[in-house]
């Protein structure tokens, strides 16, 4: 992430003459420091007077022809310094700024990569341990044993899928801001303990210390004394315990206790409806386990809580994502174009932070018409998406430039189904080329992309005539993805039976019938064991290999086992 936060200022209110009392007041505190103030932070935003923040880390922004009730996004410069909660710079200016408080947190750039990585390896381990427990715990003479298995592992790659954002989510968390519970149970989770963590959150009763709290509070201002400190102690009570809500669900998800994490998730989130974040977390852990309608379900919630064009973009752009991995094409459209007039709007305004926002939409868009078949819409949306990205120097933004080969690969998709082979074998050079000049722990993580690269651009060498560069090709996409099944079985052997199809078709076209069977017949044991667990996914492939079997025995001129295959 640059270091520098830089976002758009977005005005729903704009008064003729100077407003002077559109004021935001705010303090920058560094995270989970014991609130240790930052001095000298510059902090401004479009129409408001630029300044930087005094000894007790405070900052006052005056605005003129902007009204109070006007979404505004704030603009803070720290060297090297990042702002952990992102999305408290998106705020709305209060009526009375005295009473209203905009708080701020921010840390070292590298502190935060290092903790998202310390967070994303402890989890990982937390999972690996928790399914080999879990799995290893299930008798093999029960009816149902196969449906468990297959319903624990589905819920393992589940919590895989959610690592990134889980990670990312940890490292900003502000140990100053959590309740003393939530803090214990955090420092377990890192040691490792992350079962003892779970029973330190769970002690406490989340929903009930929300109700008395919104109870107490509700006294108060039938009272007519809204502004007791009393009220604000209750608003912090409930804060607190919704995170806690929020995290605690995290900790089920990563234990495998999807029902556990279901429940606590949504008792957080229907806690505060206006706190579309949490309606989001809600919506992505059921995208995770590819309940769309479920996921939609929170996502709908989230566009019409939003009280920000800013957030109706956002949730449009999960909503369509969400059709787009549905195959509900139509409405994916609908939503992605929506999404895409927002951001583009906002980018107009303010490029280096929306405009990422744009190429994520773009990309989605790309994906849409691809799928639909519509491959000259999906080549300009990918095209558009790159020449954003082109604008950016990329030579430190790691994110920036995977974005770029992937959706480099996704255009080279489009050349290849159009057989325009020249163009689709550029692209699919040039994303290998970014995937494999990344450092060596970021080009790890990408390993499984990098296979799918490899093996794509060996299909248009083997679809051109050049087998010896698409051996080359599928034999080092193989490797890659070998050493991917040997470490997570389940998620890779599938992509590791088209690997050996694939170079079993090589072998074939140079007439090394002993090569080629060899790997085939490999192919098809792994094939013939997804099928025998979902026929209707993997029986379509296994069809095809045994097909290719056929013509091989045909070559050697076995027809009898030609015959039997086929």
């Amino acid at each position: 992430m640059n270091p520098t936060c830089l976002l758009l200022l977005l005005f729903s209110q704009i008064c003729l003459s100077q407003s002077t009392n559109t004021r935001m007041r705010g303090t920058i505190t560094e995270q989970s420091s014991g609130n240790k103030p930052l001095q000298q932070v510059q902090v401004k935003a479009e129409f408001a007077n630029a300044t930087v923040t005094d000894n007790s880390g405070g900052f006052l922004l005056q605005f003129y022809k902007v009204l109070p009730g006007s979404d505004v996004t704030i603009v803070v410069n720290y060297p090297n310094w990042v702002v952990v909660n992102e999305d408290a710079l998106i705020a709305r200016i209060p009526d009375n700024a005295d009473k209203q408080l905009l708080k701020l947190y921010m840390c070292p750039a590298e502190r935060l990569a290092q903790s998202k990585i310390a967070f994303y390896q402890i989890s990982q381990k937390n999972i690996d341990a928790t399914f080999a427990s879990k799995n290893a715990s299930l008798s093999k003479q029960n009816a149902d044993y196969e449906i468990k298995v297959k319903k624990l592992e589905a819920e393992r790659d589940a919590a895989i899928r959610q690592l990134n954002v889980l990670s990312d989510e940890f490292a900003r968390l502000n140990l100053d801001e959590v309740s003393t519970v939530q803090r214990k149970s955090i420092e377990q989770f890192e040691q490792g303990k992350s079962q003892s963590a779970i029973s330190t959150l769970e002690g406490v009763n989340s929903t009930e210390v929300i109700a008395k709290a919104k109870k107490e509070k509700q006294e108060w201002i039938v009272k007519g004394d809204a502004t007791n400190p009393a009220v604000a102690e209750a608003d912090s009570i409930i804060s607190q315990q919704i995170d806690k809500l929020m995290f605690q669900s995290d900790l089920y998800a990563l234990n495998l206790d999807f029902e556990k994490a279901e429940e606590g998730y949504k008792a957080g989130a229907m806690a505060d409806t206006t706190q579309y974040e949490n309606l989001k977390k809600c919506g992505n852990f059921f995208l995770q386990q590819n309940k769309f309608d479920k996921a939609n379900k929170w996502y709908n919630m989230m566009l019409r809580n939003s009280k920000t064009e800013y957030g109706r973009a956002n949730a449009l752009l999960l909503i369509g994502s969400a059709n787009l991995k549905s195959n509900d094409f139509t409405n994916a459209e609908s939503n992605l174009k929506q999404a895409l007039n927002l951001f583009t709007k906002f980018a107009k305004i303010n490029p280096p932070v929306y405009d990422f926002a744009v190429v994520d939409v773009l990309n989605d868009l790309g994906s849409t018409y691809f799928h639909s078949h519509r491959y000259k819409e999906a080549e300009t949306s990918y095209l558009s998406a790159l020449k954003i990205l082109e604008k950016y120097d990329q030579s430190d933004a790691q994110h920036t430039l995977v974005s770029s080969a992937m959706i480099m690969g996704n255009l080279a998709n489009v050349y290849k189904e159009s057989l325009n082979f020249n163009a689709a074998e550029e692209y699919y050079k040039a994303a290998l080329s970014i995937i494999e000049s990344l450092p060596e722990e970021e080009r790890k993580r990408q390993n499984p992309y990098l296979a799918v690269l490899l093996s794509n651009l060996g299909n248009v060498y083997s679809a051109t005539g050049k087998i010896d560069a698409a051996k080359s090709l599928h034999i080092q996409s193989l490797r890659i993805e070998e050493q991917l099944a040997a470490e997570n079985p389940d998620a890779y052997n599938p992509d590791l039976a088209i690997r050996l199809m694939n170079l079993s078709t090589d072998y074939a076209d140079e007439i090394d019938l002993d090569s080629a069977t060899v790997y085939l017949l490999r192919a098809i044991a792994i094939q013939d064991k997804l099928a025998k667990a979902d026929p209707d996914a993997f029986n379509p492939l296994l069809a095809m290999m045994y097909g290719n079997l056929g013509n091989i025995e045909i070559s050697y001129g076995d027809f009898k086992a030609a015959l039997q295959d086929y």
